[in-house]
């Protein structure tokens, strides 16, 4: 029974992952979690590379600067993805939490309306190989306070993480060897 179930559940993110899946899941006053899965035309080690090199893919016109070559990532524990910009104005958007090159990255993030909330959002990427194919998830899991009204934010949060998702699928393919 359980590997059938297993089998359901490959199935079901195979056929999801064709171009692209994209899921908003659980959202309430208190909490919200964005999910997106595709299938990528490279390395496990090469997608990561790609992801560790955010100046390469994210949208400036989600970064506070405006100016994406004022961002910095460093992939490790402890590592700042944070932004600096004129006389001495700076952000960190997240902490590295861990990082398995070639696999996965954890963060503690606060993104863009979530910085000045006392919540904790945990961005993910995962990295899987299956036979052939690289598959990579990214999420972005956002609790607090019921009264914070998450809910209000899931979808906006969900679209901007969408788009940086397609911004990043389409450098890893673009990275190709």
């Amino acid at each position: 029974m359980k590997a059938l179930w297993l089998l359901a559940l490959a199935l079901a993110l195979a056929c999801a992952a064709g171009p692209a899946a994209a899921e908003l899941k659980a959202v309430a006053p208190g909490h919200f979690e964005t999910v997106h899965v595709a299938e990528v035309a490279a390395t496990p080690a090469r997608a990561y590379e790609v992801f560790t090199r955010l100046t390469d893919w994210w949208n400036p016109q989600h970064s506070w600067s405006g100016d994406i070559r004022q961002m910095r990532f460093e992939p490790w524990e402890g590592g700042c993805w944070c932004e600096r910009w004129g006389e001495g104005a700076s952000v960190r958007h997240a902490t590295v939490l861990q990082a398995i090159p070639g696999r996965m990255i954890v963060m503690d993030a606060h993104l863009g309306p979530l910085l000045a909330l006392p919540a904790r959002g945990i961005f993910m990427l995962a990295i899987t190989r299956e036979g052939e194919r690289t598959m990579v998830r990214l999420s972005y899991r956002v609790s607090g306070a019921p009264e914070l009204a998450l809910d209000k934010l899931a979808t906006p949060v969900d679209r901007v993480i969408g788009e940086q998702f397609g911004r990043f699928r389409a450098a890893v393919e673009a990275a190709r060897p």
